[in-house]
């Protein structure tokens, strides 16, 4: 009776302990049951479209960095070349034409627009100088004389300044421009001022009649002065002296005119309203050309497509290129072929995978599914204890690398979410990668293992 006491109260002794070993264990660290090996594995894909002509590795074979595993039909790949150099050469034509056909659109609205400005111009020189003659119908026959005398006497200067020194004329006519600009900015300003002053009742309108006349008078100078710098600086010295000659006899002309009082308000009003009917016909001329310029645009567009076609064929026959030159599919790392998905003699897409490699030069890591009510317990840093079913119960070093965002599948190698396949009610899993420590041990990818996580 005392044997069978003292044996009970053994076997209660050591479930204490186990229970208490238990708990500690629990307390110390979390485990998963469901952790596989995984490796850094490669994937070599078709650089082109061609045929399989040969495939020198098979699954599970050893392989090292730079071996050919497999090799295309290099006829095909240099006539895939052939046909991106031969795309290039027509795009590269085809942009050609179109830059020909845009630079004659351009120059054709070019001149006609320089045409069409050039009339504006004309049209507005010759109103403004019509509305000078109106103008001077205002001005007292003294003082049309004095301004006749004063343009006669700078006309004479033009041409004794043409016949000696082109640069003398230049620098002059330069400084008619700046002072015609100067008078009449200020005639602009007096008018405005004079505006405003009428519109608040201080000044009579009389003022400001007087004020446009001025700046009237002021752009027809202005724009005389402009016409003359321009006319100095391109045309020819015999030229200039022969424009300041015709300048002197008009001067002269006016003169004697003025003098002889010869000024009418009524031809100087029809000359304007002829040169108005000008000056609007140029103006719808120039609308015209605008419009015939905006064809230009739709030129610009072909051009930049077929500058885009051209870079497009350009990317095309590099790849065609590197194509031919990795005709023979090489291995970038060292390791074992997991697995090919292509045959001998089968015609193959460009980007179609060909061989999955395993890196043996990159360690192998765990992956492990973590419930959710452990997964708060475990960090990076961790140390853990890792069980290769393989390798029975030996014990291997590891450490917690990284913890994951997101529920994880329970089978490592499937692509669903746990959160959509697992049954209603039960606890996602995380998946946790540790690193490991195989002591030399071959690892393959897809091992299972068991692993413990000491978190505290």
């Amino acid at each position: 009776m005392s044997r069978l006491l003292w044996l009970c109260g053994l076997a209660t002794l050591a479930g204490l302990l186990l229970g208490l070993r238990a708990l500690w264990l629990s307390a110390t660290y979390v485990t998963s049951a469901a952790a596989t090996v995984e490796g850094e594995t490669v994937t070599l894909t078709s650089p082109a479209e061609a045929r399989l002509l040969e495939v020198v590795a098979d699954s599970g074979q050893e392989i090292h960095a730079g071996q050919v595993l497999a090799r295309l039909d290099r006829e095909m790949l240099e006539a895939g070349v052939q046909q991106a150099e031969a795309e290039l050469a027509a795009a590269k034509a085809t942009c050609e034409r179109a830059q020909a056909e845009l630079e004659v659109a351009r120059h054709v609205a070019f001149a006609d627009a320089s045409k069409a400005q050039a009339e504006m111009r004309s049209a507005q020189a010759s109103l403004a100088q019509a509305g000078t003659g109106s103008v001077y119908s205002r001005v007292s026959q003294g003082e049309r004389v004095r301004q006749a005398e004063a343009e006669l006497a700078r006309a004479r200067a033009e041409l004794e300044l043409a016949e000696k020194s082109r640069p003398e004329l230049i620098a002059q006519a330069r400084a008619e421009l700046t002072e015609a600009e100067a008078v009449a900015a200020k005639a602009e300003s007096d008018f405005t001022r004079l505006q405003r002053l009428r519109e608040r009742g201080w000044v009579p309108a009389s003022d400001v009649e007087d004020a446009r006349f001025s700046l009237d008078v002021a752009r027809v100078r202005l724009d005389a002065a402009k016409e003359r710098l321009n006319r100095v600086e391109t045309g020819s010295q015999a030229k200039l002296v022969d424009v300041a000659r015709q300048r002197v006899a008009s001067a002269q002309a006016a003169l004697a005119l003025a003098k002889a009082g010869q000024y009418e308000a009524a031809n100087s009003r029809r000359e304007i309203v002829l040169r108005e009917a000008d000056l609007q016909q140029a103006a719808a001329d120039l609308a015209r050309v605008s419009r015939v310029a905006a064809s230009v645009k739709p030129k610009e567009d072909e051009v930049a497509a077929a500058r885009a076609q051209v870079k497009r064929a350009e990317a095309a026959l590099a790849v065609a290129r590197r194509a031919l030159a990795e005709g023979d599919i090489r291995s970038p790392v060292s390791g074992v072929v997991v697995a090919h998905q292509a045959h001998q003699g089968e015609l193959v897409a460009r980007g179609a995978p060909l061989f999955v490699l395993l890196d043996r030069d990159r360690p192998c890591w765990v992956k492990a599914l973590f419930s959710e009510y452990q997964i708060s317990r475990v960090k990076p840093g961790q140390p853990a204890v890792i069980n290769i079913v393989a390798y029975g119960r030996r014990a291997l070093r590891g450490r917690v690398e990284a913890v994951g965002d997101v529920a994880a599948a329970r089978n490592p190698t499937t692509g669903s979410s746990a959160g959509r396949d697992r049954p209603t009610g039960s606890a996602a899993e995380i998946a946790v990668k540790l690193s490991l420590d195989d002591q030399g041990l071959r690892m393959v990818p897809g091992f299972s293992a068991r692993v413990r996580v000491r978190v505290r």
